[in-house]
């Protein structure tokens, strides 16, 4: 119980706070650097210039770790149950997901069944298009761009490879 509440008063009342307090700015460049230098300190690792713009939810964001030059469009979800592992230089759209971990039936129940947990790796030079899902346990390879609207539940092997649809399949090598 007490690490319930330390997870609450030290990760996520003040990420709420960030968002609450600079949500009466306008989504631009210089507040995006603000909102991404104020919640710096509660990722697990954190680069340079990190952009986030409002609205962008993180659960477990000490289970997060984010490379240098990253920007997070608004209304992004980000889900740090498992570990979410974010490299350099990376665009992810607006609307986005990324869950870190699912349910699991045990016990012939899924809400009381408890959580499977996979580690989501992002590699450097990735865009990942809006409102685009990223699945527990997915790989997305360096200088991949991520349709939008995919649901990404496989990890790609090819860099520099367009993937998109639900499921999310190689659409195009060497873009």
């Amino acid at each position: 119980m007490w690490r319930k509440i330390k997870n609450i008063l030290f990760y996520h009342w003040p990420i709420h706070l960030i968002n609450i307090v600079l949500l009466l700015l306008p989504d631009c460049m210089p507040v995006n650097k603000v909102r991404g230098t104020l919640m710096k300190p509660f990722f697990k690792r954190c680069g340079r210039n990190l952009q986030v713009c409002s609205n962008v939810y993180f659960t477990h964001i000490e289970n997060i770790s984010v490379g240098d030059n990253v920007f997070i469009g608004r209304n992004s979800w980000i889900g740090g149950y498992g570990e979410v592992i974010i490299s350099d230089n990376v665009m992810i759209g607006p609307g986005v997901l990324i869950a870190s971990a699912n349910h699991k039936y045990t016990n012939e129940t899924i809400r009381f069944g408890g959580y499977e947990q996979s580690t989501i790796q992002i590699g450097k030079e990735v865009w990942v298009g809006g409102n685009t899902s990223i699945l527990p346990g997915v790989n997305i390879i360096n200088n991949t761009v991520v349709a939008a609207g995919s649901v990404v539940n496989k990890s790609n092997l090819t860099p520099y490879s367009l993937i998109g649809g639900v499921p999310a399949k190689e659409l195009k090598k060497s873009i």
